[in-house]
């Protein structure tokens, strides 16, 4: 079933900047560990989802001011685990011990990341600061020379 993003979630990403950092699994606990970045990190599960013969599920991902702290954690992630990877973004690795590995880069680099819960509560605070800024572009008598323009009724408008 597919998931529904939150209302602005396009526009607030494109906006904000955010990139996802990663980390999925198969629902076998023994499986590989793939780790990566996405703008949109349901869309680009259903992607992964779609190549591949196992249930993927995301362990954990954060998100990140910008691309380029993205990746730079990343790559920092790809070199860490280099001995034990199986092929291209895909390790054979303890989830919990590549999400410590990945918190103490995100603290080591200088920056810092968020969680779901986070990105939904500055979303909301996003959404309701563009409303109040439409809002304060709209003054009462903005609306009646606008209802006299169309010709409606001032009446109506006061309903």
């Amino acid at each position: 079933m597919r998931k529904a993003r939150p209302h602005g979630f396009s526009g607030y990403i494109a906006e904000q900047g955010f990139h996802a950092l990663y980390l999925v699994r198969t629902l076998a606990k023994k499986g590989p560990l793939k780790v990566g970045i996405a703008r949109d990190p349901l869309h680009r599960l259903r992607s992964l989802q779609s190549g591949h013969f196992d249930e993927l599920v995301f362990h954990r991902f954060w998100w990140l001011p910008g691309r380029a702290i993205a990746a730079r954690i990343e790559q920092t992630f790809k070199e860490h685990f280099a001995s034990v990877g199986i092929r291209g973004e895909w390790f054979k690795v303890d989830p919990s011990e590549a999400e410590a590995f990945v918190v103490a880069a995100i603290r080591f680099n200088g920056t810092w990341g968020i969680d779901q819960a986070e990105m939904a509560k500055l979303m909301e605070q996003w959404k309701l600061r563009q409303i109040e800024r439409s809002l304060a572009r709209i003054s009462a008598g903005s609306l009646l020379a606008r209802a006299q323009q169309v010709r409606l009724p001032a009446t109506r408008l006061a309903r």
